[in-house]
């Protein structure tokens, strides 16, 4: 950077501050490419969904150190949350990990003002399990305004997050077997899974041709 260590402090109070900033550039990397990818299919959240969840594994497969450092925790300080902790100097505002969930919260959001998605019914679930998706969500100010259908719709963002961030993290460290990577085919039945979880099947053909088309460009497994 043609500068010392100290002098970097001139420009950020700490370390805290100074991963704040790259974790906030890193965001907006993957934010922009997801926002490209989704753009041409504007009022067809469906068709979003495929388009940015394609657009955030090619960007983690092209861009592995990035992905590594922020959502692999690999900066010092991290949470067990994927991205950087945060502390009084590093807000969730400050390190830009908000404005990523709210991207893939928005979709679910228009998905469900759409009536497009099968949501659960939590009215006889385990205590414990609607304790986990609405009783932590209101005491820590988290919970969306999605009206009777809110915990089930957080439920199924949780389960469709799961299976994106698990399939790209295990192909992005080349823990799966190169050719499974290269053809995409896990993470296609997890695409799949989701869009059935979703109770989207019948739709399936149509948003893996818009999730193949995203995948064209060369990714570096």
């Amino acid at each position: 950077m043609g500068m010392t260590p100290s002098a970097l402090y001139r420009y950020v109070e700490s370390v805290a501050d100074l991963h704040a900033l790259i974790a906030r550039s890193v965001y907006e990397d993957v934010i922009t490419a997801m926002t490209q990818a989704a753009a041409p299919y504007d009022g067809d959240p469906s068709a979003k969904l495929a388009a940015s969840a394609t657009a955030f594994r090619q960007w983690g497969l092209r861009n592995a150190a990035e992905f590594k450092l922020i959502f692999a925790g690999l900066l010092s300080g991290q949470s067990d949350m994927g991205g950087p902790s945060h502390t009084e100097s590093t807000s969730r505002d400050h390190d830009g990990s908000d404005q990523f969930a709210n991207y893939f919260a928005g979709i679910f959001i228009e998905l469900s003002a759409a009536n497009m998605i099968n949501v659960p019914d939590f009215t006889d679930a385990d205590d414990s399990m609607y304790e986990l998706i609405v009783g932590r969500k209101r005491s820590s100010g988290e919970m969306i305004d999605l009206g009777s259908g809110g915990p089930g719709v957080i439920w199924l963002f949780q389960l469709a997050w799961a299976r994106l961030y698990g399939v790209v993290i295990l192909e992005v460290f080349g823990l799966i077997d190169r050719a499974m990577i290269s053809s995409g085919a896990l993470f296609f039945v997890l695409m799949r899974e989701t869009f059935q979880s979703l109770g989207l099947p019948d739709d399936w053909n149509r948003l893996r041709e818009i999730s193949r088309a995203v995948s064209e460009g060369p990714a570096k497994p």
